[in-house]
């Protein structure tokens, strides 16, 4: 995942949580990391504004051949208060590779519930996953 390792500047292994998950016949890699991890460059390049309280959820889907798939994304997270913020996904293309990524704000060791719609012509599989974040200090 070029936008969450190669532009990200030295993180801790608890800085990116990053995880593979089977969803029907597709391998969906997803993570998620302080935007403040980013290079000004990369960040600017895609229009990700950087602050230690704004999050990047990345996520790209693979076929079983290993091939990228371009797929729609819907879906949100909610806190522990039971507030859902829904999540708007914007598509990068790197070569081979596509990545779907958002970006939130969220509270310092704030705990997140993921729920993803991943759609691909007439197939759809939902993905959950949590999520601690951390503010970048």
């Amino acid at each position: 995942m070029a936008l969450a390792a190669a532009s990200v500047v030295d993180p801790s292994p608890s800085a990116v949580a990053s995880a593979s998950s089977e969803v029907g016949d597709w391998t969906v890699h997803h993570s998620v990391f302080n935007s403040t991890f980013l290079q000004p460059e990369t960040a600017e390049r895609y229009g990700i504004e950087r602050a230690g309280n704004r999050f990047v959820l990345n996520v790209s889907v693979h076929s079983s051949d290993g091939a990228a798939l371009e797929v729609a994304l819907s879906g949100g997270m909610t806190n522990l208060l039971g507030q859902t913020i829904q999540l708007e996904f914007k598509t990068i293309r790197e070569d081979k590779a596509v990545y779907n990524i958002s970006t939130f704000t969220a509270d310092d060791q704030e705990l997140l519930k993921f729920e993803l719609d991943i759609s691909l012509e007439e197939t759809t599989h939902t993905l959950g996953f949590e999520f601690k974040v951390h503010h970048d200090r």
